[in-house]
């Protein structure tokens, strides 16, 4: 609390607020956000006002609710205090406007704002506005994080206050939540009272609470402007990492600045003033970091099959594995990445493909030479069909050489890519195409993650999206890991190919990319379709190469080209079918580009093809636009590419 008496009115502060079901590490999560410098936690703030006894218990300081300097100041300036009838007014219109039964109306807002509920909620979030502002002058803070993880409370703060709403929505395994809400007799010190415990639940019971809560979050996200994905398990296992993502996918910073108490395994805490939670916000000082994995062990084989049962959609969507039982033990227990130690660190080579871009590929080699990668670097650029640039070579630094080469084959990125492939000798390939750049830090994170993860076969990463010279839009990815199943439902941005990093033998295992494909159109996904056979794609979540996607490209673009591909793409992998969004969208796709080139009798009968195996498909519904209105298929392009999307 700051110690200068009445604090100047700030501005508006920022909210993060963290959606999730209880059990699922949100204390651990907001207290590691809250010591960032002029952030500050609160806990669960929503269990103030509902539950009686919550102002009578102890704040996270270990001092009651009511003493506590920090809340008694917060009081004051928001309430005038926290009399009995303040807390009894906001808890009854919390009744009205903020339980689960009300987020179909919550959905429509807009559509009652003439009713008592929507008077309700106005008041609702003017006391939320006045509590928010008063923590952040108490606290002299700028951003507020907020666990009271209810989605339906996220969503009513969204619709009825002024104050900026960024959702974290924090997932832990529901096999793991289950466990934890299966134990009884867990002390609950923040009751006071020596003999209170925390809350039970039978396993089925959490099973089908945890995934109506996640139903609800996918539901309300896309109504907000900032929202995020973060597992518990990845932020236990390198937390320095997900917090980069998240603050940079909320729009919060994506630097390192603020970090310094997050440590390798360990987080270093000061006590702080959040209510209600888990018993863990008494803790300070050095807390290790441990991936709480308990269950694995002790969870009876039919209490996990379940849990399983009833939650496997979202476990999948999560990329938490649902098919095998096997007991996991110690040796199986990720361990965070490290760097390599002097010497370590191996031959990179990378292959970058380029055709009429003299300029644009200077800065895509330079951005590689650049890298702050230790280990030697080389890269070739692979010219197709037209004399090499060699004064490239002049771009060569310690450490790092620049080869100009020829693909005198086949025209088209594929054998352009196969070309620099057959010139490299090291054990991990790199890509970046002439349009793109490399963070520089790009190539040393993804490295650092690969040798740690031998099991690892391609490694994409996040990436920064250049809609325009003025605009950007970053993808840092949404997972860890990418599936099979995840991969034939998208193409994933996080997997393009300026961002992979490919050990040699996967090409021996799966082959080139195919050179067969016409047009080259789309061969980085066709050839991931094989490599994802090989071993497991992993992804560094933030934004490490920015792609320009206001650049015409010379392989893309061309709609008959990208109708054929397509339907070759779905002859050589029938499997793609085996996800019906992912088999609606390439039908989508060849839709669009059949309706572009005129063959709008044709587009329609593949977009119905598409509905009918996923009846919201994007893609569909974008070449029926097209079909419909005759619009230039470059303007709806440009305007899903402006909104930070594409047909990709």
């Amino acid at each position: 609390m700051s110690e200068r008496g009445q604090v100047t009115p700030k501005a508006t502060p920022r909210l993060v607020y963290i959606a999730g079901f209880g059990r699922s590490g949100s204390t651990l999560v907001e207290r590691t956000l809250g010591a960032i410098p002029r952030w500050v936690n609160v806990g669960e703030l929503i269990q103030v006002f509902r539950l009686p006894t919550a102002a009578a218990e102890l704040c996270g300081c270990g001092t009651p609710f009511r003493e506590c300097a920090f809340w008694s100041a917060v009081g004051e300036r928001s309430f005038g205090g926290w009399s009995g009838e303040t807390l009894e007014q906001i808890r009854a219109l919390q009744e009205t406007v903020a339980r689960q039964r009300f987020l179909p109306k919550l959905l429509l807002a807009g559509e009652h704002q003439d009713s008592r509920f929507a008077a309700a909620l106005r008041d609702y979030g003017a006391a939320y506005e006045k509590l928010y502002a008063a923590i952040a002058e108490v606290a002299d803070a700028d951003v507020i994080v907020d666990a009271s993880k209810w989605p339906v409370q996220a969503l009513a703060l969204h619709r009825a206050s002024s104050i900026p709403v960024s959702l974290l929505h924090l997932v832990r395994d529901a096999r793991g939540v289950a466990y934890s809400w299966k134990k009884s007799s867990v002390p609950r010190p923040h009751a006071g009272a020596s003999d209170s415990v925390m809350a039970s639940l039978s396993v089925s019971a959490t099973a089908r609470q945890w995934a109506a809560c996640q139903t609800q979050i996918e539901l309300i996200r896309p109504l907000f402007d900032a929202s995020w994905l973060l597992r518990y398990e990845d932020f236990v296992s390198d937390p320095r990492v997900e917090l980069e993502s998240a603050r940079s996918a909320l729009g919060l910073s994506s630097s390192t600045d603020g970090l310094e108490h997050v440590e390798e395994h360990s987080l270093i805490l000061s006590t702080s003033h959040g209510v209600a939670g888990n018993p863990s916000r008494f803790a300070h000082g050095h807390i290790a970091l441990q991936p709480d994995d308990q269950w694995r062990q002790e969870f009876s084989q039919r209490d996990r099959q379940v849990v399983t049962a009833v939650t496997a959609p979202w476990l999948v969507r999560y990329g938490y594995p649902v098919g095998s039982t096997h007991t996991i033990t110690a040796a199986d227990v990720q361990v965070p990445p490290r760097p390599p130690g002097p010497g370590e660190w191996p031959l990179v080579d990378v292959v970058v493909p380029t055709r009429g871009r003299p300029d644009l590929v200077r800065e895509a080699v330079q951005s590689v030479v650049d890298q702050d990668y230790p280990g030697p670097i080389r890269v070739f650029v692979v010219h197709d069909h037209e004399e090499p640039q060699t004064s490239l070579a002049a771009l060569a630094a310690p450490n790092r050489t620049v080869s100009p080469v020829s693909n005198t084959r086949a025209e088209g990125l594929a054998a352009t890519r196969n070309v620099g492939v057959e010139h490299t000798s090291a054990d991990y390939i790199a890509s970046c195409d002439d349009d793109d750049t490399w963070d520089p830090d790009k190539l040393s994170r993804q490295m650092t993650r690969m040798l740690n993860e031998p099991d690892l076969a391609v490694l994409g990463a996040g990436i920064r999206l250049l809609m325009s010279p003025d605009h950007a839009v970053e993808w840092p990815g949404k997972s860890a890991v990418v599936t099979r199943a995840q991969l034939l439902r998208s193409r994933h941005k996080e997997l393009h190919s300026s961002t992979l990093l490919i050990r040699r033998h996967v090409f021996d295992g799966v082959g080139p990319y195919d050179e067969n494909l016409p047009g080259g159109y789309a061969e980085d996904y066709e050839f991931l379709l094989r490599a994802v056979e090989a071993g497991r794609i992993g992804v560094v979540n933030l934004p490490l190469a920015s792609i320009r996607q206001y650049n015409t490209s010379w392989f893309r673009e061309r709609a008959e080209v990208v109708a054929e591909a397509l339907e070759y793409l779905l002859a050589k992998h029938p499997h793609i079918a085996e996800s019906k969004a992912g088999h609606a969208r390439v039908l989508g796709q060849i839709a669009f580009a059949r309706s572009s080139l005129g063959d709008r009798k044709g587009a329609v009968a593949t977009a119905g093809k598409a509905f009918r195996r996923w009846p919201i498909a994007p893609h569909a519904a974008l070449a029926l636009t097209h079909a419909g209105t005759g619009v230039e298929p470059a303007k709806l392009l440009a305007i899903v590419r402006k909104a930070g999307r594409g047909i990709t």
